[in-house]
């Protein structure tokens, strides 16, 4: 049983008179969620997303899961695991108690490049009081997903289905018109990977999204390399991938089960040897949207002003890291070829021109950092673009604006829980 944002947008209302502890019932089980006074936010954290093997009642749902494996893990550590699977709903608590409401629901899909991140960042207190002093409340919804080799490979062998984050993300969101009727006020919104996410569902199946979202927002949307579901670069992914787990890539028809049937630590650990392959996908985004196949919904996506900062410095090899001494104009390159491994440099060489070097004060790494912010961040958004002078610019930096950090969400005894230099931003969920 998946479920339903709709169920969400239901809950008992009348509950949120209680102080602490908020009990509710989703049809499967009864969990206990939390009022946080200091904010005045309930939550619900943790909630299982599927039927689980015995039925559960009366869960303190009090704590965001686990995350997901990230791809850089040789083994499974403590806080991340293949059961990630949950949902942590949040609503303010002095919404109306009209149990007959409705109320707009906004999905979100965390970030981290398709290789980490995790829901327990997204504690949006703010964005729920701004949306409360606005008289436009609703309730948010985050959800964990499967991670790059869990959950993201691609190619043209059909042993079970391989690329499963999407089915993540729709199966959470409830799947058919019968959870969530053409009626239902579901806006979609990601950061990153997360907004990469939105762009896949507004393309997915042709546009045609089920009547699941009314419509979707993206902050820092990526414009990643896409090739086809069988480009050879992608097949050599899915061969070698195999190989590093200890399975035979040449019984096409076995791979995918043979996979399913390995212990977690071995599959990380196969993953983590490979982390060179971050991206794959089925559909040529160009090719869609130039037929005009993907969901007619209203989109608002938006960038950071200096969305290129720090990814070059970041990278162990130096051929491609332009903090290092001694960095070139092909340093440059080198890291543009590792995000994109059909930019040939001839056409790097067109691109530069167009950011000449004496506006950035002779430094490469300057002028690598706007050239990567706009390529793959700015130049293809429109709407909004957030520029802080103050508490910065750089990419994930307008979250502040909508999240509270964990540690101040749930401060200390005797601890303040008060964001220094908040940023607050009105978020407004479509309702039709």
């Amino acid at each position: 049983m998946k479920l339903s944002l709709l169920s969400f947008a239901l809950l008992p209302l009348l509950c949120l008179a209680q102080t602490t502890l908020i009990p509710t019932t989703l049809g499967y089980g009864t969990f206990i969620g939390i009022n946080n006074q200091r904010y005045k936010v309930v939550s619900w954290r943790g909630i299982p997303d599927a039927d689980p093997s015995v039925r559960l009642t009366n869960q303190w749902v009090i704590q965001c899961g686990d995350a997901y494996i990230v791809t850089t893990a040789t083994s499974v550590v403590p806080g991340q695991s293949e059961n990630c699977l949950f949902i942590n709903v949040f609503m303010s608590a002095s919404t109306p108690p009209d149990l007959s409401a409705k109320l707009p629901v906004m999905a979100w899909f965390h970030g981290g490049g398709y290789q980490g991140g995790n829901t327990r960042e997204a504690i949006p207190n703010i964005t729920l009081q701004t949306s409360m002093d606005a008289s436009r409340p609703f309730v948010f919804v985050s959800f964990a997903y499967r991670l790059w080799q869990f959950g993201f490979l691609v190619g043209s062998q059909r042993d079970g289905q391989l690329n499963l984050v999407l089915q993540d993300h729709a199966g959470s969101r409830g799947k058919t018109e019968k959870r969530m009727s053409a009626s239902s006020r579901v806006t979609i919104w990601g950061q990153s990977a997360g907004a990469g996410s939105t762009l896949f569902h507004l393309i997915a199946n042709g546009g045609n999204n089920e009547s699941l979202f009314v419509g979707a927002m993206g902050d820092s949307p990526p414009f990643n390399a896409m090739p086809a579901y069988n480009d050879p670069y992608l097949e050599g992914v899915l061969e070698q991938f195999p190989s590093l787990a200890g399975c035979d890539p040449k019984v096409q028809d076995k791979v995918a089960s043979c996979l399913r049937n390995l212990e977690a630590d071995t599959i990380a650990s196969a993953g983590a040897r490979l982390i060179g392959s971050r991206n794959s996908n089925s559909l040529r985004v160009r090719t869609l949207l130039g037929r005009r196949k993907f969901a007619r919904v209203p989109v608002s996506p938006g960038s950071n002003t200096n969305e290129g900062a720090t990814w070059s410095a970041r990278l162990r090899n130096p051929d491609a890291n332009t903090s290092m001494p001694h960095f070139t104009q092909d340093t440059v390159y080198n890291f543009f070829y590792g995000q994109y491994p059909y930019f040939t440099k001839e056409s790097f060489d067109k691109a530069v021109k167009l950011y000449p070097i004496a506006d950035y004060n002779v430094n490469f790494s300057f002028q690598g950092q706007q050239m990567y912010g706009e390529i793959r961040y700015i130049r293809v958004r429109y709407r909004y673009r957030y520029n802080n002078t103050h508490l910065s610019s750089d990419h994930h930096d307008e979250l502040q604006a909508f999240f509270v950090p964990s540690k101040l969400a749930n401060p200390a005894p005797g601890g303040s829980g008060i964001v220094q230099g908040d940023e607050r931003v009105l978020v407004i969920v479509c309702d039709e």
